[in-house]
C-alpha cells in the first residue's frame, strides 16, 4: 500500500494543477497489479464534518439528558438554574450540529454521511455510560450490533 499526494483535481485541464484541490492517490498491490484510487481533499473534509456533526449532536443530547436528571433530583433554585443552563447549552450544541451536517452532504455521497451518522449511537451510549452513569447491558449491546449489521 503506497500513498502519494498530487496537486490538482483535473478540472481545469488534464495535467494542470488546480489551486483549490489536492488528491490522494492510494495504490494497492494485488499479485503484481496495482489499483489506484484517487480521493479528493473534499472527501476528507466531508468525513471530518460528518464526525463533527456526530460529536456535537451527541454531546448536546447528553447535556440535555443530564439537565433533566439534575432537575428531577434537585428542585432548589440553584439546581434549577444549573440544569436550565445545561439544557440551553445542549440545545445550542444540538442545533449547531446541523451546519457541519449540511456541509458534509455537499462534499461526500449520502451513503458515507449516513454511515458515519450511525456512529452517533455508539458515541451517545459511551457518553451516557460515562457522564449519566447509565449502564450498558447485554440487550443494549446486542441492539447496537444488530443495528450496525442492518
Amino acid at each position: 500500500l503506497k500513498f502519494s499526494l498530487a496537486a490538482g483535481c483535473g478540472q481545469p485541464a488534464p495535467g494542470e494543477p488546480c489551486a483549490s484541490c489536492f488528491r490522494l492517490v492510494a495504490r494497492f498491490g494485488f499479485g503484481g497489479q496495482s489499483l489506484a484510487m484517487e480521493v479528493d481533499s473534499r472527501f476528507f473534509l466531508g468525513i471530518g464534518l460528518s464526525f463533527l456533526n456526530c460529536l456535537l449532536s451527541s454531546v448536546g443530547f447528553t447535556l440535555q439528558r443530564k439537565s433533566s436528571l439534575i432537575s428531577q433530583k434537585d428542585s432548589s433554585r440553584e439546581g434549577t438554574r444549573y440544569s436550565w443552563t445545561l439544557w440551553v447549552v445542549g440545545v445550542m450544541l444540538y442545533v449547531s450540529a446541523a451546519a457541519p451536517d449540511v456541509l458534509a452532504y455537499t462534499l461526500v455521497p449520502q451513503v458515507v454521511c449516513v454511515t458515519v451518522a450511525c456512529f452517533r449511537l455508539v458515541v451517545v451510549t459511551f457518553l451516557a455510560h460515562m457522564f449519566l452513569e447509565e449502564r450498558v447491558h447485554r440487550r443494549e449491546a446486542i441492539g447496537m450490533v444488530a443495528r450496525a449489521q442492518a
